[in-house]
C-alpha cells in the first residue's frame, strides 16, 4: 500500500493514509540483483552455482505474484489500483522482491529485519562501523573508532560488512555484486538434479526416485573453501552409495491415523537422521568402498558443472564483444564464473588426491 501511495501520480489513486514510510519508499534505489536481469544477461551464470538458483527463484516469484492475485483480485480496492488498469505486473513484484534480499540484515534475537537508515549502508570487506542491539532492544550503528573509545575526525562514508560467511553467488544472488579484491568463492552448493545419470549402482529408477523423496529439500553437493583443502558434503550422495545389498532399504510405514510415510532402514534399524549415514558407513569393512563410491559421483558432478562452465565461456565472450550486456553486470558475472572455476578446480585435485589414498 505505502508503495502505491508513493508512485500515485495523482490523489484519486491513493490508498489508506500516506506516512513517512510511503516518503521513505521513494528512495529507495533499484537494484541490479539476478532476478532483475534480462534473459540474456541471466545467460552469463550459466555454469556458474547461481544458474539454476536464479531459474528456480524466478518460477517462484511468478507463482508467489499469481498467488498474491488471486487473493486480492476480489477486494474493491486492490482491483481498481492494482489490476483494473494493469498498474502492478510481474516486474514490479521482481523490484519488491531484490528490495527485500538486498536491504535485510540478520539481526541477533531479531532474524531478518529491514532496518531504515542502515539498509543504506553501503558494503565494504573490511567496514568502518557494525552495527548491534542495545539493552532495549534498538538498534545501533557503531564507529569501529568509537567502540574502541576514540574519536574519528575524518568525514568518510559509513560502511558495514553484510556478511562474511556469505558465498560469492550469495553475494550476487542478494546484492548484485562480487568484492572485486575477494580470494575465494567460499562455498557453492550444486544441484543433484540429475541425480539419475550419478554413478551406475542403482538397481531401479523406483529405489532412485524413493531415495529423493526421503530428502527434506532438493538434493544438493555442498563445496566449501577450506583454504588448504576443500570439504564437501551432501547427504544425498551418501544415500547414492548404498544398495539393497548393502543392508540399505527403504519401507513404506503406516501411522496410527492411516497415514503413510517412507522410512529408511541400515542393517534392519531405522534411520531417523540421513547425515548419520556417513557415520554408520564408516565403522563398516567396506568403508573404502563406500568412501570411493562417494568420491567418484562427487568428482563426476564438480566435472560436469566445470565444462558447462568452460562451454559457456564462448557465449559469454560473444555477448560482450556485441555489446548485448551491460559492463556491469558483465564485469559481476565474469568475477563470479573466475571465483567459482577456480574453487571447481581446487575441488578436483583435492578429490585426486583423496582418490589416491583410498
Amino acid at each position: 500500500m505505502k508503495i502505491t501511495n508513493a508512485v500515485s501520480l495523482s490523489e484519486p489513486k491513493s490508498v489508506g493514509v500516506k506516512c513517512a514510510w510511503t516518503e521513505y519508499v521513494k528512495f529507495l534505489p533499484s537494484v541490479s540483483v539476478p532476478t532483475c536481469w534480462s534473459e540474456q544477461e541471466r545467460e552469463l551464470l550459466k555454469g556458474t552455482s547461481l544458474h539454476v538458483a536464479v531459474t528456480a527463484k524466478l518460477a517462484a516469484l511468478d507463482a508467489e505474484f499469481h498467488a498474491f492475485k488471486l487473493a486480492t483480485q476480489n477486494i474493491a480496492w486492490c482491483r481498481k489500483v492494482w489490476w483494473d488498469e494493469k498498474r502492478l505486473t510481474f516486474l514490479d513484484w521482481l523490484d519488491c522482491d531484490a528490495w527485500l534480499r538486498s536491504r535485510v540484515l540478520q539481526l541477533p534475537d531479531l532474524g531478518l529485519s529491514m532496518i531504515p537508515f542502515l539498509d543504506f549502508c553501503n558494503h565494504r570487506s573490511f567496514p568502518n562501523s557494525f552495527y548491534d542491539l542495545d539493552d532495549e532492544g534498538n538498534i545501533i550503528l557503531i564507529h569501529s573508532l568509537c567502540a574502541l573509545g576514540q574519536n574519528s575526525q575524518v568525514i568518510e562514508e559509513i560502511t558495514i560488512n553484510y556478511g562474511e560467511e556469505k558465498s560469492a553467488s550469495e553475494m550476487v544472488f542478494s546484492y548484485g555484486f562480487v568484492d572485486l579484491d575477494r580470494p575465494t568463492a567460499s562455498w557453492m552448493a550444486l544441484d543433484l538434479k540429475d541425480h539419475e545419470s550419478l554413478g551406475d549402482d542403482s538397481s531401479t529408477m523406483v529405489f532412485v526416485r524413493a531415495k529423493q523423496r526421503l530428502l527434506d529439500s532438493a538434493p544438493t553437493l555442498l563445496l566449501i573453501d577450506m583454504g588448504t583443502s576443500v570439504e564437501w558434503t551432501s547427504d544425498y550422495i551418501w544415500l547414492m552409495c548404498v544398495n539393497h545389498e548393502d543392508g540399505f532399504n527403504i519401507q513404506v510405514m503406516q501411522q496410527n491415523d492411516g497415514s503413510q510415510h517412507l522410512q529408511a532402514f541400515f542393517d534392519d534399524q531405522p534411520l531417523l537422521n540421513l547425515a548419520s549415514l556417513v557415520d554408520l558407513l564408516r565403522m563398516k569393512p567396506l568403508w573404502p568402498i563406500y568412501q570411493l563410491r562417494a568420491v567418484t559421483l562427487v568428482e563426476e558432478r564438480v566435472h560436469r558443472q566445470l565444462a558447462d562452465l568452460n562451454e559457456s565461456d564462448a557465449l559469454c565472450n560473444e555477448y560482450n564483444s556485441q555489446k548485448i550486456v551491460g559492463d556491469q553486470i558483465w564485469h559481476v558475472s565474469q568475477n563470479l564464473r573466475t571465483l567459482e572455476k577456480a574453487l571447481l578446480e581446487k575441488t578436483l585435485l583435492v578429490l585426486g588426491s583423496q582418490v589416491s589414498l583410498i
